[in-house]
């Protein structure tokens, strides 16, 4: 959604789910008449909430974070675009895939449900071939008790928004109740991490929020550590665990260690791909696996990071659509990152950054659409502005930040350092 103009395309994607509900995925031959419809992943009408892994296709496997975008891609379009539709529309859909995930809850935990293909956690990640892609360890029941609970969480926030105050309640107390459960089977006291102690059971804890409030810290401090010296800044997660990896990391502005992960050009990482004569993404991080696919869709969660981080244009998730926005350029040194420049064709108009970090300070270029504005970000440090005119207010020191409010138009700001 940030690179590309993604609303028409998702809000039809939606109805695919939409027209699937009810159905279980399909893996086999569709068209054998002794198989199609009467066996586990056979494409069983259940005619509950179940969602199939794929849709408009109902093929392949996955598992509840695959059908579980039923309720956050509603929610990341609103957030986009700021059109309430997606979710009304989707509301019912949310519904159902939530009571059929309780169905499979047992102790308010989510338990292993469906066939060999209905139940997978992280995939393909570094090394996933050699140990054993086992989709019944328990680290692939943590991770997607993890994913229930954002579903639960992400369902409450809609709830909320479309006045549906009963079911977001009811959405909370469960999310509540079943982190509770979670990290009292799973969470290791003696270092901080959860489950297998992995980089993607350590996102998936944070993008659910099962841990305490007081624990939070402490456990980016752990995935921190992970990242930068367990794995010696190089990634350690696959597919979906990556995508949770990225989100958490973005939510909380740790573009240092995502700038240590996707610029590293030796295994596992995009710069070893490239290194090895890629051209598009693979499948896996290995070089030449058996049935080793070259132009995939496995790991392109760093897609939005160059608009969002590098170029600093963030949504404000206190209003929907891009009407006000934040700038923030990213949280490196001028080693790692010296300069950048975007456009972002945002729903509420063309929005342009240019910054660039030199020995005094920070020279950016910010240009903010008609009727709208933005919210300057910036390290304490960095914040004293040489050049303010009257279209741009101070806001003060919040979340870390000295912020500032920029009116429509184009600003030049500079800044020099404390």
């Amino acid at each position: 959604m940030f690179n590309y103009h993604m609303a028409a395309f998702y809000t039809k994607w939606m109805e695919d789910w939409r027209d699937v509900q009810g159905t279980e995925s399909i893996v086999g031959n569709m068209y054998d008449q002794n198989f199609a419809r009467k066996s586990i992943m056979s494409g069983r009408i259940m005619n509950n909430g179940v969602l199939p892994h794929t849709a408009p296709t109902y093929m392949g496997g996955g598992g509840p974070a695959w059908g579980g975008i039923a309720v956050s891609l509603p929610w990341f379009i609103y957030q986009h675009e700021g059109d309430t539709r997606i979710l009304d529309k989707n509301f019912e859909l949310i519904k159902g895939w939530l009571s059929f995930l309780d169905l499979n809850t047992k102790d308010d935990m989510l338990v292993r449900f469906g066939g060999s293909w209905d139940f997978l956690g992280d995939w393909l990640w570094p090394g996933a071939t050699a140990e054993g892609m086992n989709n019944d360890k328990p680290q692939t029941v943590f991770l997607n008790n993890c994913y229930r609970i954002f579903n639960l969480r992400t369902a409450a926030k809609i709830a909320r928004v479309l006045h549906k105050d009963k079911e977001a309640k009811q959405w909370e107390k469960q999310a509540e109740v079943s982190s509770a459960a979670i990290h009292a089977k799973f969470y290791n006291t003696d270092d901080h991490s959860y489950s297998d102690k992995s980089m993607s059971n350590l996102a998936a804890a944070l993008l659910g929020e099962v841990m305490p409030e007081n624990l939070k810290p402490v456990i980016m401090k752990r995935l921190e550590n992970e990242i930068l010296v367990v794995h010696k800044g190089h990634i350690n997660v696959g597919i979906t665990g990556g995508a949770m990896l990225f989100k958490v990391l973005r939510d909380a502005g740790r573009d240092d260690l995502i700038y240590a992960m996707t610029s590293k050009t030796d295994y596992p990482s995009w710069g070893y791909m490239k290194a090895n004569g890629a051209t598009t993404i693979w499948e896996m991080w290995e070089k030449d696996l058996p049935g080793h696919s070259l132009l995939h869709s496995s790991y392109l969660y760093p897609g939005a990071w160059y608009i969002d981080g590098v170029a600093g244009i963030k949504r404000d998730s206190q209003a929907p659509g891009f009407q006000r926005f934040i700038v923030r350029p990213p949280l490196l040194t001028a080693t790692q990152m010296e300069w950048a420049k975007a456009n972002m064709e945002s729903p509420a108009g063309l929005i342009k950054t240019a910054w660039k970090r030199t020995a005094d300070g920070l020279a950016m270029n910010i240009s903010v659409p008609p009727n709208c504005s933005a919210i300057l970000q910036l390290k304490e440090d960095e914040a004293d502005i040489t050049d303010k005119s009257k279209y741009i207010k101070d806001l003060g020191v919040k979340d870390g930040f000295r912020s500032f409010e920029l009116a429509s138009g184009n600003h030049v700001i500079k800044t020099k350092k404390i």
